[in-house]
């Protein structure tokens, strides 16, 4: 992710949104038990609820908000059940989206 074009704030919401449901869980009792299953599991191997160590980071994240927003949405988007489009469906909107860039989407092609 780190070298994805684009916006070098892509990597660092993708990887805040799983600290921001280490952080979340920690911080709000109520968020924890409405996870789903997958979240739950992953929490785990995510290294569990944050420390209030771990938090006070966290919270001085210039991209905080936005990183629990997209947790918020992440976890709104698991609908149990629900059929959900492969990635082959959005190809080639993703090649279009990267398409001079760079050259680094001719893995995609």
């Amino acid at each position: 992710m780190l070298t994805a074009p684009g916006s070098p704030q892509i990597p660092h919401l993708v990887e805040g949104h799983v600290l921001a449901k280490r952080y979340l869980v920690a911080a709000d009792e109520t968020y924890a038990a409405e996870l789903s299953p997958s979240s739950v599991r992953t929490l785990v191997f995510q290294g569990g609820k944050m420390t209030a160590a771990e938090m006070a980071v966290m919270e001085q994240d210039p991209l905080f908000k936005d990183c629990k927003q997209l947790r918020c949405w992440d976890e709104a988007a698991k609908v149990e059940g629900w059929d959900v489009p492969n990635f082959e469906s959005h190809r080639a909107r993703i090649v279009a989206a990267l398409r001079g860039k760079d050259q680094c989407c001719r893995f995609l092609t």
